[in-house]
């Protein structure tokens, strides 16, 4: 699933927001909480304002390179990025063709109408991935999690053939010993 959706670029109007995912511990919350592992979620709209693709990749940091790098990877250098104002999107808006931030404030980008289908999104992926593995290392194997998030949101229009899909896919695959499947791939940054 990670294979397949890796080279999916996003086009048009395309709104991100950056996300973390990880347990109720204390400390710190929210960014630079050591217990959380970020990620950047982005949607595509189409004309009408409804979502077309998503993608949700893991990120290391908050800088504006990873940023940046993010965007070379996952945008396509003629959609219109649209964000929430974190400074470090600013970098990411260098490499398209048009960059707008809303600015949030005190509120969170979840409250605003225009960020209302990358933060479902983001909360459908949340919410499949807690309700289904109820306990894994967030930081080692989230780039797994987000991956099967993604393909899934994608081939939500072809429900009927996203089975077969995966059976030929399956079949395809090499054999993974669970040796592999347990090591952790490092964040592209």
């Amino acid at each position: 699933m990670a294979q397949r959706e890796a080279t999916r670029l996003l086009r048009n109007v395309v709104f991100a927001d950056d996300a973390v995912l990880g347990g109720v511990r204390t400390g710190k919350p929210g960014r630079g909480s050591e217990n959380k592992a970020p990620f950047i979620a982005a949607v595509e709209l189409d004309d009408n304002g409804y979502p077309q693709h998503a993608r949700f990749d893991p990120i290391p940091d908050y800088r504006g390179t990873t940023f940046r790098d993010w965007a070379k990877r996952a945008l396509d250098p003629g959609a219109h990025l649209v964000t929430d104002g974190c400074a470090s999107f600013n970098a990411a808006g260098a490499e398209v063709a048009v960059h707008g931030a809303i600015i949030v404030g005190k509120r969170k980008s979840s409250e605003l109408e225009p960020f209302r289908w990358v933060n479902t999104f983001i909360a459908n992926a949340k919410t499949a991935i807690t309700g289904t593995y109820h306990h894994f290392d967030f930081d080692k194997y989230r780039h797994r999690y987000l991956a099967e998030a993604q393909y899934r949101v994608n081939r939500r229009f072809d429900l009927a053939s996203l089975v077969g899909r995966m059976v030929h896919t399956c079949a395809r695959t090499r054999p993974c010993p669970e040796k592999w499947l347990r090591q952790a791939v490092p964040v592209a940054g």
